[in-house]
This record gives C-alpha cells, sequence and structure tokens, in this order.
C-alpha cells in the first residue's frame, strides 16, 4: 500500500496539495491515508470477531458476560481472536470483564462488515427477563 501511496502523490496527490494551499486550505493526503488504513485494520477485526461470534453462537442472541468468559477461557476456539478484538492490551493472566465487553460490542451495533462474499451485521437487542442487551450477528449475502 505505502509503494501504490507513494506512486500515487508524486502523480497526483502532490499536485492536489499545492492547489489547496494556493487556494488557503491545507490538505494532508498522508494523514487521511494513515486513517483510511487504521480504519481499514479495524474493519478487518471487526470482521474477524464477527465471524468467531457467528461460530461460536449461531443463530442465538448472546449477553456481553457469554462473551467474555469465552475471551477468558483457555478452551474456547475462538479465543485469540475474542481477546484480540475485546481486550488486545491485556497481559495474557488477566481477565477481560463483561462491561468492557459490552462497552465494545455496542460501539459495532448496526456496523456491516464485508467478510468474503456476505456482509455481517452485530444486531441488539433488550433481554426483558435479564434486562441486559443481548447480541447476535446477522449474515447478508
Amino acid at each position: 500500500m505505502r509503494t501504490r501511496f507513494k506512486l500515487w502523490w508524486r502523480l497526483v496527490g502532490s499536485a492536489v496539495e499545492h492547489a489547496a494551499g494556493l487556494t488557503g486550505h491545507e490538505l494532508d493526503f498522508r494523514t487521511q491515508f494513515q486513517a483510511q488504513e487504521e480504519e481499514d485494520e479495524d474493519s478487518t477485526s471487526l470482521a474477524e470477531v464477527l465471524e468467531a461470534m457467528a461460530a461460536a453462537w449461531p443463530e442465538d442472541w448472546v449477553g456481553a458476560t457469554t462473551v467474555c468468559d469465552a475471551t477468558n477461557s483457555p478452551m474456547h476456539p475462538h479465543r485469540e481472536t475474542l481477546r484480540g478484538f475485546f481486550c488486545p492490551t491485556l497481559r495474557e493472566d488477566d481477565k477481560a470483564t463483561p462491561k468492557s465487553v459490552g462497552r465494545r460490542l455496542k460501539k459495532h451495533v448496526g456496523e456491516p462488515v464485508r467478510s468474503g462474499e456476505r456482509t455481517l451485521i452485530l444486531k441488539s437487542q433488550r433481554d426483558s427477563h435479564a434486562k441486559v442487551l443481548v447480541y447476535a450477528v446477522m449474515t447478508k449475502t
């Protein structure tokens, strides 16, 4: 990506930045491209975690506590993916909390991400018995 950016910037970006500067506007494509790359990385991580959740709980609505338990369980098959998304900075012997997992889930409700040929969307609804939000991954092809 960086090589393509350098070539594009040399051919197009530098001229556009210069023209913007002549009109009194500041334009910095490098910052914009870096922000886009970071967003793409987050999107990939979200796609991976939604795939893991869909595999772990197909057609089930689960609460943050259930997702947290899987994140902390050394035996869960999707532990590394879940842990990498929900608590990437925690030390190996520290545990995620349902509150932190729930906050992270809530932040991505309704956000569509591509995964292969399909689109994954995290949905939420209120569980009236437990009085908590529960989550499920919906798939669109």
